[in-house]
């Protein structure tokens, strides 16, 4: 409330609050709990114009809200392509090449990994 976080990039920005350096992780203490007393200018600033009592323990339950969001939407995750999982391994494009007659009865796994050797070969017209 004090920080007017209202979207998930408002609450990002204070889950990824860096110390004065900018290249170490706000501080911590040995007890895990945020620090009160941190110096770093956004600290400061939520101290003296959000009046915000702990600003450490704010920057630890950001980051605990943004760990609870599901890897979907969760701006901290990388955007993994789920074609690589859907590729076919090496026995079913192998069971592929040996099946596919019509007078067998097999089945051919679709592949949803193809390529276009031509352009005209993407297009039906009915």
């Amino acid at each position: 409330e004090k920080h007017q976080v209202r979207t998930v990039q408002d609450i990002s920005k204070i889950a990824d609050r860096k110390t004065t350096s900018w290249r170490r992780p706000h501080m911590v203490n040995p007890s895990g709990i945020g620090r009160r007393n941190c110096g770093c200018p956004p600290c400061q600033h939520d101290r003296t114009v959000l009046l915000c009592d702990n600003p450490g323990e704010c920057v630890e339950t950001a980051k605990r809200l943004v760990g609870c969001i599901l890897p979907k939407w969760n701006p901290d995750l990388v955007d993994t392509d789920l074609c690589d999982e859907l590729a076919l391994s090496e026995e079913e494009i192998l069971a592929n090449a040996t099946s596919g007659n019509e007078d067998d009865g097999s089945a051919v796994t679709f592949d949803p990994v193809f390529r276009l050797t031509d352009i005209s070969d993407g297009y039906r017209i009915f």
